[in-house]
């Protein structure tokens, strides 16, 4: 009697399979969170095609699916009226792709499960090898007739061949067999072909962002093309996509995070198991003794095969001949292994018939498929040896690696020539070891079969139509609009929060970078310096799974808003791409946008615009992020207007407050520039927000002014002046003119020094800030203003590190900072550095700067005098050691913790 075993995570997993071994036909259906594991469990006392396992996503049908299998399949054709229709897009036989004849092969399998209609864009007229059931149609009909296909799935490779499909899958979306995770040659195709003007570029830059166009601009096509996957269309315009090893799985994971792991699903490569011919026959009809020793090598010759190596370790192994089946793609390598092989008996094939290629699987003793580097796909050649139980050497790279190691003989990933050489060898000379792995070889490509893998193709895709939340929603607004008007207000709130989270599954998710302040006015201060190579690091780096969109705070009804900024981000592809770039990226994104977050999504409130975000939150507007599952971060540069209210104008410290309040209720995690701060601002929290439940952390900030989208441009005499500064001893003070800077005491106690004899000179470089009159009236009339005390107010970043390398030291006074970013840039010359003795500097320099405490200007000039005087004997403390981290570092951190919490 047939029997249906049902299974969820809290069944007993031990007694069923018990009851499987004493029952004679047993079909088993898991609904769960992992299938995969109940698959492999189950797999000893059932075989593939008797077992469904599918991950549980709370959708209702399942009985029906489960009672389907009540009546397995057998060879026959099993459809009827109710069957669904699918269409399988793809190349077909004869077309020379190793994907035209994958598909023929899984076709044989879907038939027991769908009405199959194979669509291609070939004359159907000219396809050959259609299994029997499925119908050929062409990509005009296909169109025409999409809405009465109940499943899509394309077959996606990286050549011209599926170059129709990118626009086809727009228009007529489904799922995809991604045979290829790095599509750049694909994409770069069409791009020469003129298929697409700029498909490529367009290409890297919503799978990549900007990081990706600097990639481009700085190192080619070429490059890019193996280096970059380019696929993210693939992903976020289909219902899921089907690869065939966890390999693959894992670089989705890699270069978009999470963003689409719940639609990646790993499946079998489908192959049929070689009926064995006759060895002698084979080597008689390629002219070869039946006494030799044969290792071959299948598929094309190239570096990525490591050809050429293993063509210079046969060199050296005598009693066994070397045969590459294949042809050459790239003259260059072509001419290389000629050189490699001249004098030794190793052939080259070249291009052989599909009848040649078999003959040579069976005729061989062993293979040899070796790899310099996996991009995601499953070899067919390994695949190929295995099925005609042919022993097959591998490297332990990318999807190969995963084959159990009992049925191929598996190379280290360090393997030198030698180990190569002595591992062929052993295994030649092993003839036991040989028949294992031939044996259990043909047992693993069982799991390959038709039928195997089209039963894992079924269940996948039905599981992931099953969860396409696009689909589940319009059917929802086609069908439950009357239902919706029943509902209540909780009910209605709840049923916002599930269409936000639907559309949220198949939305790009970005990272909200705020630079509000900069975008309306960049004052070219220390805080404006940050976000700008803040931005330029998010935007130039990788963060995987997400785009990097500066955004803006405005008002729109009367309420607090932010919106998209994508022209500031065009300045950063300016620097690496030109206008071309620019122009993309523009045309992708529409400036002034009003941002609506969706699940991942990231706030990042960078930029310091305290009044702003303070009635922002007071309106819920960061609230209502946290609801859609956006996550909420600000930086937090320092409290000195609540530890020193007397530098600051009046208002400011009751603003910095009700700031730090907003962002303390508001945000997951308030991230401060140093720990110095970090520790301040707990113990502020603590006193006056214990409420507050956002996480505090700490980065510091990077040193290379060139990463901060630098302002330009070297006024009249500054090259004079700056070899002045160069040919005297200089103490240059870097930072907004203001009390808490301490420039009033360093201006009156370099009037000391100066008194006293000494030749040195004074740059202060910063512009005019608040409360400044008293210092301001103390430089510009002082006695030695312009002669040996000089004020640049309006300093471009070039100009500035032109002083840096021109001075002798950086004289940092200031009362209270968050950072003390001019001495790590300091550092980065190797500019000595006086500072005053506060914790944060300490934090920042370590022992190699000159620390003072004194209050006076008499007490600091008599501190800068000895500092001279070591000065003159090279006996001062040097900077070159302390630490300092690049703006990309800087920004890697600040991403580790925005994605952490």
């Amino acid at each position: 009697m047939r029997v249906l075993l049902r299974l969820n995570d809290g069944s007993d997993f031990e007694g069923a399979k018990r009851q499987i071994s004493a029952e004679d036909d047993v079909r088993l259906l898991y609904v769960g969170s992992e299938p995969l594991r109940v698959r492999e469990y189950f797999s000893e006392v059932l075989p593939p095609e008797r077992i469904v396992a599918v991950k549980d996503v709370g959708v209702k049908g399942l009985d029906e699916y489960a009672a389907s299998l009540m009546n397995p399949v057998s060879g026959g054709d099993t459809s009827t009226a109710d069957t669904k229709k699918i269409a399988v897009v793809s190349p077909l036989p004869p077309v020379n792709s190793g994907i035209a004849g994958y598909t023929a092969e899984l076709a044989e399998g879907l038939v027991k499960f769908y009405d199959v209609d194979l669509i291609t864009v070939q004359d159907t007229s000219d396809v050959t090898s259609v299994p029997a059931g499925c119908t050929v149609r062409s990509v005009s009909y296909f169109r025409n007739n999409y809405g009465r296909y109940d499943r899509v799935l394309y077959q996606m490779g990286n050549s011209g061949h599926h170059a129709h499909m990118l626009k086809l899958m727009r228009t007529c979306p489904g799922a995809v067999v991604l045979h290829d995770f790095y599509l750049g040659h694909l994409m770069a195709w069409m791009q020469y072909m003129e298929l697409a003007s700029d498909y490529l570029t367009e290409a890297v830059l919503f799978s990549h962002g900007i990081g990706g166009l600097r990639y481009l601009a700085e190192n080619g096509h070429e490059k890019t093309m193996w280096h970059l996957p380019a696929n993210r269309e693939i992903f976020s315009g289909s219902v899921g996509v089907l690869v065939h090893s966890e390999y693959a799985r894992k670089l989705a994971e890699r270069y978009y995070g999470g963003e689409y792991s719940d639609r990646v699903r790993v499946v079998p490569q489908v192959h049929r198991e070689s009926e064995k011919t006759c060895r002698e026959s084979a080597r008689k009809t390629l002219g070869l003794s039946g006494s030799e020793r044969i290792v071959c090598s299948f598929g094309h010759i190239g570096s990525v095969k490591d050809s050429v190596r293993l063509a210079r370790v046969f060199r050296n192994i005598s009693g066994m001949r070397l045969i590459f089946v294949g042809g050459h793609t790239d003259p260059a390598y072509e001419k290389l292994m000629n050189e490699t092989i001249e004098g030794t008996d190793i052939v080259v094939t070249g291009n052989v018939s599909d009848e040649t290629y078999a003959d040579y699987l069976q005729a061989a003793d062993m293979a040899v498929q070796l790899r310099t580097a996996n991009r995601g796909e499953t070899s067919r050649a390994v695949l190929d040896c295995m099925a005609n139980g042919l022993p097959v050497i591998i490297s332990a790279d990318g999807a190969m690696a995963e084959i159990p190691s009992d049925c191929v003989k598996v190379l280290d990933g360090d393997c030198t020539d030698e180990l190569l050489a002595a591992a062929i060898t052993e295994l030649m000379d092993d003839k036991d070891k040989m028949e294992k792995l031939s044996a259990n070889g043909r047992t693993y490509i069982k799991k390959c079969s038709p039928l195997s893998a089209g039963r894992r193709v079924y269940e996948e895709l039905e599981s992931l139509y099953s969860e396409d939340c696009e689909t589940h929603f319009d059917r929802f607004l086609e069908d439950g609009a009357e239902d919706i008007r029943k509902l209540d207000d909780k009910g209605l709130e709840r049923l916002t929060k599930a269409v936000i989270h639907c559309r949220s599954v198949i939305k790009r998710k970005y990272i909200y970078v705020d630079i509000s302040v900069v975008y309306r006015t960049d004052h070219r201060t220390g805080i404006q310096r940050v976000v700008r190579s803040v931005l330029r690091g998010l935007a130039t780096g990788r963060v995987d799974g997400h785009f990097i969109m500066p955004v803006y705070i405005a008002d729109a009804g009367g309420r607090k808003c932010y919106r998209k900024a994508p022209e500031y981000a065009a300045k950063l592809i300016t620097e690496f791409g030109g206008k071309p770039y620019m122009d993309e990226l523009l045309e992708l994104e529409d400036s002034g946008d009003i941002i609506e977050p969706c699940q991942g999504d990231i706030f990042l409130g960078v930029d310091f615009d305290a009044v702003k975000v303070y009635e922002a939150h007071r309106e819920g507007l960061f609230a209502g992020w946290r609801e859609r599952g956006a996550g909420v971060h600000f930086v937090v540069y320092d409290l000195l207007p609540l530890r020193f209210p007397q530098y600051f104008p009046h208002y400011a410290e009751s603003v910095h407050a009700d700031w730090l309040y907003a962002i303390g209720m508001s945000a997951h995690s308030l991230i401060c520039i140093s720990a110095a701060v970090a520790d301040e601002l707990k113990e502020w929290l603590k006193t006056n927000i214990p409420e507050c439940r956002a996480r505090v952390g700490w980065f510091h900030l990077g040193a290379d002014i060139d990463a901060s989208m630098p302002q330009r441009g070297l006024p009249d005499g500054a090259e004079k002046f700056i070899a002045e500064c160069a040919d005297t001893a200089t103490f240059l003070m870097v930072g907004t003119v203001e009390p808490r800077k301490g420039h009033y005491q360093a201006v009156k106690a370099f009037e000391v020094l100066l008194d006293g004899g000494a030749d040195a000179r004074l740059v202060v470089a910063g512009r005019f800030g608040w409360l400044a009159d008293e210092t301001v009236r103390a430089i510009e009339n002082s006695r030695y203003y312009n002669k040996k005390i000089f004020w640049l107010k309006n300093a471009a970043d070039d100009y500035l590190e032109r002083l840096y390398s021109a001075s002798a030291c950086l004289l940092a006074a200031s009362y209270g900072e968050g950072f003390g970013l001019p001495l790590i840039e300091a550092a980065q010359k190797g500019l000595a550095v006086i500072a005053r003795d506060i914790p944060v500097f300490r934090e920042v320099a370590g022992d190699n700067a000159f620390f003072f405490s004194e209050a006076t200007a008499s007490g600091l000039a008599q501190r800068m005098a000895d500092w001279l005087r070591l000065y003159e004997a090279d006996n001062h403390p040097k900077s070159g050691a302390m630490g300092y981290l690049t703006w990309d570092e800087s920004t890697a951190k600040l991403k580790e913790l925005i994605v952490k919490y």
